[in-house]
């Protein structure tokens, strides 16, 4: 009986050590690759299919790499095949590690595209689910791209799945914005994705301010809750048809939802576009001031400081120095400093002496764009000249003119 023993616990140990010697793949496979061992390292990965009975992931993840060689390197007869091997993989990394695989569902997709014979429909639904159900990143900007190409080709058609293409393409636009932040190194590939989709000519035929309109109505109805997507809705109206109610109503939705930057900037236009400056002003403002990302910042400043030029100069003067701070390097808002200068004249009723000390401020405001970048220094020299010229008053001789300017303005002026 003890020999018995003895011999199951050799038997053990011995299949013990058989299976650690098959759990382990190599860590460098591209070694395999450049000395032409690909067969032994798919006979590697076979064994640790077969024999290794505790999977852990971090090996399991290298088995993606050594059948998508393969699947690429295929020859017409055994394509399909390995196909089929790299869509068991997809198939078995999402039932032994749903929380860790990602985007193996859109990569399922990918590989089924490549497959003529593949349904659409059975497509656009395997798609859907990597976007609504497994909140996919879709980190491979062709993965996205062939969901909304997909959603296109069936849209309109006599397909049994139901599609609402400006939903559709909003998502697809919301995780491409997304993701351009997310994947800094794929931002251009993003960033022409969305290009090519605003521009595509049935995006341009479609999504219009009435099916944004019955989009909007439609979401609201069904009480969505999705911030991301009435943030998109939102953007939408603002650039096809800020003057419809409808970019009131979703702005309020959308603002009421989450306050950000860019909900406090689309609600304020809103309120702009339909009420007045005076109530948009609060969240214009707020746009700026919450805005983290600097470049976005100054922009926006900058181009609100215009719209207030002829509301309130002296709160585009306060627009303009946030958009300084945010891009000091930008040689433009110095200039435009000197519009804000030369405005303020008519609203601050400047006559004769202080005219002239307004018209002097706004001259040695755009030197200051020579500073930021000598390129500039033509320009600005040329445009000092201008105000210059402008004045009545010139120097006196022996003294400098001395004018004290209230308003936005509050200080003495000395030329």
């Amino acid at each position: 009986m003890k020999k018995f023993i003895q011999f199951l616990l050799l038997v053990s140990f011995l299949s013990v050590q058989a299976q650690n010697e098959y759990c382990k793949l190599p860590d460098d496979l591209q070694d395999y690759y450049r000395y032409g061992k690909s067969e032994e390292l798919l006979e590697l990965w076979q064994n640790y299919e077969a024999k290794c009975a505790e999977k852990t992931f971090g090996e399991f993840a290298k088995g993606e790499q050594i059948l998508r060689y393969e699947y690429d390197n295929a020859t017409a007869d055994t394509r399909k095949e390995k196909q089929q091997q790299l869509l068991d993989y997809y198939f078995y990394s999402q039932k032994f590690f749903p929380e860790q695989s990602k985007n193996i569902v859109s990569k399922r997709a990918m590989l089924l595209a490549e497959d003529k014979d593949f349904s659409k429909e059975e497509l656009f639904v395997i798609l859907q689910e990597a976007m609504n159900k497994r909140k996919e990143q879709f980190e491979d900007p062709m993965a996205l791209k062939l969901y909304f190409d997909t959603a296109l080709e069936l849209d309109n058609s006599d397909s049994k799945v139901a599609i609402n293409i400006v939903e559709e393409y909003l998502k697809v636009k919301i995780k491409a914005l997304q993701n351009a932040k997310l994947f800094p190194a794929k931002a251009d590939e993003f960033e022409n994705l969305i290009q090519y989709m605003s521009t595509h000519s049935k995006i341009k035929e479609r999504v219009t301010c009435e099916s944004l309109e019955k989009t909007i109505q439609n979401v609201i109805e069904n009480k969505v809750n999705d911030f991301d997507l009435y943030l998109a809705l939102t953007n939408e109206m603002y650039e096809k048809c800020s003057r419809s109610a409808s970019f009131l109503t979703i702005a309020l939705h959308t603002y009421k939802l989450k306050e950000t930057a860019q909900s406090s900037f689309l609600f304020g236009m809103a309120k702009f576009k339909h009420e007045s400056l005076e109530r948009a002003e609060p969240y214009l403002i707020a746009s700026v001031d919450t805005e983290e990302n600097k470049s976005v910042k100054a922009d926006r400043a900058s181009n609100l400081a215009m719209i207030f030029l002829g509301y309130d100069p002296g709160k585009s003067a306060a627009l303009l120095q946030k958009a300084m701070q945010a891009d000091p390097k930008n040689p433009n808002y110095p200039l435009l400093m000197g519009e804000v200068y030369q405005a303020s004249i008519l609203f601050c009723d400047l006559k004769d002496k202080q005219a002239d000390a307004a018209y002097y401020l706004a001259s040695q405001a755009v030197l200051e764009a020579a500073k930021v970048d000598a390129k500039y220094t033509a320009a600005a020299q040329k445009k000092s000249i201008e105000y210059k010229a402008k004045m009545k008053t010139p120097s006196a001789k022996g003294k400098k003119n001395a004018v004290e300017l209230g308003c936005w303005i509050n200080k003495t002026v000395n030329w």
